[in-house]
């Protein structure tokens, strides 16, 4: 059945293995991109200790695409006494096999995240888990025999990863229960703490505080507000973020850089639901959420004596650890897309070259990161396909293995491309989703030919 969006719902099957056999697989290759991902099965476990992949109907990984062999690579398990290793050997393929960015020409070990490249596709190699890969699409989009209904629509954007730290906030968000969230810089630990205050259908705001961006002497004015007079200056009363959040949640962002001082005041206001502001004698009720968030080790920082242990625990009644976007890059291609549309490039196509570069790059800055790239991207694009050569150099190396040679089969013909032009009425992008190709290739091809899309369109 088509979709609004132009894609078809996926009948797919997992490689011609069942469903209940990939759930019980543990290893295989997790696609992470193809121009006509809704035609490749987002998961292929490896159901024996030599897997062929290929374009041959038999292949134990059958990628019906042109720029596959037949038999384009092998995968072995070796085992000795100690460990099991898996290795990669290239089949003689007509276009090659990439570890990385590197052409192989001998078996080479393959370890758990290892991104490889056969033909037109991207696949990462994994030692675990490969029945969450087979759930969706690699654009988030759930397969009818995943047997889950589809995501909110308000949850963070990700794929089985994402969705674990998601239905555990979603489980405990109506609940008082304090959360911790953990994660590197860019992970997007704020954006998580808003769904949390979403699904908790609490009526109040959600407020947040930068504790690493508030000097250590205003911090406390900042949380608890102060009255008229407390301190010279103080010329009026102000509420502090806790009253702010009266009813809603307090997020406290980077909450391991608060000073001691302030986390025995806020840990007053945990235990007693009460806030003081400076100059007042009286405290006032509260009710208040409580997140916070940390790039740091909260539990080594108690040991080190950096952090109140008695504050930990009434913050850590729950924690999230969001993993960095390296350890998650299935997501890499949902988020570009998403990106690209924030940034008003949502009809742009990225490139082979393009995800390559992306998915072969280690993002030390995360999603943040990520979203910085594709805006640049974005903006030195001048065409409908972002390339390789739109990112920064230093992603470029990670590009060097050349495309796949195209067979002059793979270039169609004036009549061929006049006929598809004429089946699809002139739209040029079902015309590359037919060819496995980006709209500007057929662009491209029709400059060739001479061909104007609109002589084949249905006259008004």
């Amino acid at each position: 059945m088509p979709r609004r969006d132009g894609h078809h719902e996926s009948t797919i099957s997992m490689a011609g293995a069942s469903v209940e056999s990939v759930r019980k697989g543990g290893v295989g290759l997790a696609l992470l991109y193809a121009q006509d991902f809704e035609t490749v099965a987002p998961a292929f476990p490896f159901m024996a200790d030599r897997v062929v992949l290929g374009r041959d109907p038999d292949a134990g990984v059958c990628i019906a695409q042109r720029a596959i062999s037949r038999h384009h690579a092998h995968f072995l398990r070796r085992t000795d006494a100690d460990s099991t290793v898996w290795t990669v050997e290239d089949a003689r393929s007509r276009n090659g096999t990439y570890v990385g960015a590197r052409r192989i020409d001998a078996p080479t070990p393959l370890l758990h995240g290892t991104i490889l490249r056969t033909g037109d596709a991207i696949f990462m190699f994994v030692e675990r888990d490969i029945a969450q890969f087979a759930l969706d699409h690699i654009d988030g989009t759930r397969l009818s025999s995943g047997g889950a209904a589809s995501p909110p629509a308000d949850r963070p954007a990700g794929r089985w990863q994402v969705a674990r730290v998601a239905e555990a906030l979603a489980r405990v968000a109506r609940s008082p229960i304090a959360v911790a969230i953990q994660g590197e810089t860019g992970t997007g630990k704020e954006m998580f703490a808003e769904y949390l205050h979403r699904a908790s259908g609490r009526k109040g705001p959600l407020r947040a505080l930068n504790c690493s961006a508030i000097p250590g002497a205003l911090l406390e004015s900042e949380l608890f507000g102060y009255r008229r007079g407390a301190f010279s200056g103080a010329d009026r009363d102000k509420i502090g973020l806790v009253q702010s959040a009266d009813g809603g949640t307090l997020f406290l962002d980077e909450i391991g850089d608060m000073p001691l001082d302030a986390q025995a005041k806020l840990l007053r206001v945990l235990q007693s639901r009460e806030v003081l502001p400076l100059g007042a004698v009286q405290p006032e009720r509260v009710d208040i959420r409580v997140a916070c968030a940390t790039h740091r080790d909260l539990r080594s920082a108690v040991d080190a004596g950096r952090f109140r242990g008695d504050l930990y625990a009434r913050l850590a009644e729950l924690t999230v650890t969001l993993p960095p976007l390296r350890d998650r890059k299935e997501d890499i291609y949902l988020l570009t897309r998403l990106f690209m549309k924030k940034h008003g490039a949502g009809n742009h196509f990225p490139s082979l070259g393009f995800m390559q570069a992306l998915l072969t790059y280690d993002f030390p800055f995360n999603v943040r990161e990520l979203e910085s790239l594709v805006k640049r991207a974005v903006a030195f694009c001048e065409s409908g396909t972002l390339e390789a050569r739109h990112l920064p150099e230093n992603l470029r190396p990670a590009t060097v293995a050349p495309a796949p040679d195209q067979p002059l089969e793979q270039r169609p013909s004036e009549q061929e491309l006049s006929r598809l032009l004429k089946l699809h009425q002139g739209n040029v992008a079902a015309v590359g989703r037919t060819l496995q190709k980006a709209p500007a290739q057929v662009h491209r091809w029709m400059r060739r030919y001479g061909l104007d899309p609109a002589t084949f369109r249905p006259k008004a």
